[in-house]
């Protein structure tokens, strides 16, 4: 991976500049699209019912007044609608650029032989294949980064997984759908077979699900989702850390302890601490790293990090979305060749 100092030359050389004119232009789309004229006229709206409401009750009020109260509703529920509303239309431009002037740069610093096809993604398939996750009934996937660096070919995109699902609220039983994974998403194809199945998997990932899942009427879900668990080989690591992270299931013990070197351990730990703003005592983490193994095929996925879309509410530098990105590529890269 390449250093840090090497890393902040290329930013304020190749990327600065671009993200402070993106910076400015989503400044100036949140400024113009903003709260503070509905809050004046919301204002304006308050003191007209209360002299309303006083009117109606001296009878004093003339008729065409009387519909002031259920218009200023409708003005209170619809306005910030529209307001959100233009305000993505207009900062889709700036999401693009971003993605045509920030991303390919980016990309081919991690390394020139890789590509990037902001409108294509890795297939349903591929990704329902590894039952790394549950399998996906609503699936999309874009913003594809191909190429092979020394003999490994890479396959990586966003990819967004969910499945329709029938669970308990607390007025009873609803369908809805439940996220299986939203992420970046890795297929790194080896030149050599890597052995059977081997799956490490985040021991809070049904945790992280469960969080994502909100009744449409705003009830709490009250069982945990727990995602179907792999069969196999259940095994433990030297590693006291990893081991409190990681469920390791594998079809072959030899095989996948001669895999999970102290490597690709410490590759795996670094990209938690990356990630993720803490790792708290009860080792619950947002975005966590999970790697399924097979063949000449390693899968690797990193959930809740979208680096390819900037947010119309939070700073384009701020958030250091390009350092985030970078570190995830070149990470799951490195991670990659220490299975070679």
């Amino acid at each position: 991976m390449v250093d840090t100092n090497e890393f902040d030359r290329f930013y304020n050389l190749k990327l600065k500049s671009k993200l402070e004119e993106l910076e400015e232009k989503r400044k100036t789309t949140t400024s113009i699209h903003n709260f503070k004229t509905y809050r004046r006229i919301l204002l304006l709206l308050l003191v007209l019912i209360i002299i309303d409401v006083t009117l109606i009750n001296k009878k004093a009020l003339p008729e065409p007044f009387i519909a002031l109260v259920p218009i200023s509703l409708v003005f209170t529920i619809f306005y910030p609608l529209v307001v959100l509303f233009k305000k993505g239309s207009n900062f889709t431009p700036i999401n693009e650029e971003y993605k045509l002037r920030v991303i390919p740069e980016l990309i081919s610093f991690v390394n020139s032989n890789l590509r990037y096809e902001k409108e294509k993604g890795i297939t349903q398939v591929e990704f329902n294949r590894t039952q790394l996750f549950d399998n996906a009934s609503i699936f999309s996937s874009e913003d594809l980064i191909t190429g092979e660096i020394n003999g490994i070919s890479y396959r990586m995109a966003d990819v967004k997984a969910k499945r329709t699902h029938q669970y308990d609220v607390n007025s009873g039983v609803r369908n809805g759908t439940v996220t299986v994974f939203e992420g970046l998403y890795v297929i790194a194809t080896n030149p050599k077979d890597l052995g059977p199945r081997l799956f490490i998997r985040y021991k809070g990932l049904g945790k992280v699900l469960a969080d994502k899942v909100l009744d449409f009427f705003g009830e709490g879900v009250n069982q945990l989702l727990e995602t179907n668990e792999p069969k196999g080989i259940s095994i433990e690591t030297a590693n006291c850390d990893f081991n409190a992270l990681y469920n390791v299931k594998c079809e072959n013990e030899d095989s996948a302890k001669a895999i999970i070197t102290p490597a690709l351990i410490s590759i795996m730990l670094t990209m938690n601490e990356k990630f993720n703003s803490k790792i708290d005592a009860a080792k619950l983490l947002q975005n966590p790293v999970n790697v399924f193994i097979q063949g000449n095929e390693v899968h690797i996925a990193l959930f809740d990090t979208d680096v390819f879309d900037l947010n119309v509410f939070s700073s384009v530098i701020a958030n250091n979305y390009t350092r985030k990105y970078y570190d995830f590529l070149s990470l799951s890269i490195e991670l990659a060749e220490t299975l070679k």
